[in-house]
């Protein structure tokens, strides 16, 4: 006795299209929905501006921070400031 083979499901190549059609046109429109409005960051120094943060500044300029969803504000520490 031969057991039968296993059949794969399969769908017909129009319906994978229009399925993959559908989910893209999904994600496009729902993208800047799901985007929402950029966290607000306040980044409080240690110090004052100095080269030890240039990381930071540079990161900022270069548009990393806002790339990643993130309004950064840089405060540079203040006379007599707890900066925790």
């Amino acid at each position: 006795m031969v057991p039968e083979p296993i059949q794969k499901f399969s769908m017909p190549r129009p319906a994978v299209r229009r399925w993959v059609a559908v989910l893209l046109i999904a994600t496009v429109i729902l993208s800047p929905v799901l985007a929402g409005a950029a966290e607000n960051v306040r980044l409080q120094l240690k110090w004052q501006h100095q080269f030890q943060f240039a990381g930071y500044y540079a990161a900022l300029e270069k548009g990393y921070y806002r790339d990643a969803g993130l309004n950064v504000d840089i405060l540079p520490a203040q006379p007599c400031q707890d900066s925790m």
